[in-house]
């Protein structure tokens, strides 16, 4: 009874050990060559997830997330198997560039399919449809960014957004009306720079004219 527990404990020590495995990028580019399962397992283990965040991070989903990572696996064996190839950066930088190109394929593709379904005037979708799915998709990052802000910022913007008097802000916040207004103006400064570091912002301010107002209250004075 004692030896089997023994046995039992060392074949979960093994696998623990199996499962914490490092390697070296060299090793791993050698393990993809020769299609070894335990580094494809490695990998998957180290970088799925992270793919999956980083997509849902750009706008897509944890299915989009799910794709993107088998299609870089793939291109990523065609890379290594071919004559001379050298790894000049970390494999995971590698790995993380070839997610980004293959996201950005799929949002040119999506536009690109918008755009012939409405060059095509096709019975399916109407120009406002595709108009309130591009909208969707822009609120969408709007919110992920607006997010990021500070808990102050993102106070101070929602109240503008409901439209309260700019005095009355100031009040709440215990600043000078000047103050609030200085506070409210770095607070969308801060919005837009997040916003243009947003992959998915910047692709459709390439693809459309897509521009944010400043953000305003019909009370604020000039």
């Amino acid at each position: 009874m004692i030896l089997r527990k023994k046995l039992h404990w060392r074949s979960h020590l093994t696998l623990l050990f199996q499962t914490v495995t490092k390697y070296t990028d060299d090793q791993l580019v050698q393990g993809i060559r020769e299609r070894s399962g335990d580094v494809f397992v490695y990998l998957e283990n180290r970088y799925r997830k992270v793919v999956i965040l980083k997509i849902m991070e750009w706008g897509g989903t944890s299915t989009d997330g799910e794709d993107i990572y088998g299609e870089s696996i793939l291109i990523l064996m065609e890379m290594v198997n071919k004559r001379g190839f050298k790894l000049t950066c970390k494999l995971s930088s590698l790995l993380l560039q070839i997610c980004k190109f293959q996201w950005t394929k799929v949002l040119e593709k999506n536009v690109a399919k918008r755009n012939y379904r409405r060059r095509n005037n096709e019975s399916w979708i109407t120009e406002d449809s595709s108009e309130e799915m591009d909208q969707v998709l822009k609120q969408k990052i709007y919110k992920e960014c607006f997010a990021k802000l500070g808990s102050e910022c993102r106070h101070i913007l929602t109240a503008y957004f409901k439209e309260i008097p700019p005095r009355e802000i100031a009040d709440i916040f215990g600043v000078s009306y000047v103050n609030l207004r200085r506070k409210k103006s770095l607070c969308h400064g801060a919005l837009m720079e997040i916003l243009d570091h947003h992959p998915g912002y910047r692709f459709l301010k390439t693809h459309e004219d897509l521009k944010l107002e400043p953000i305003t209250s019909r009370h604020e004075q000039a």
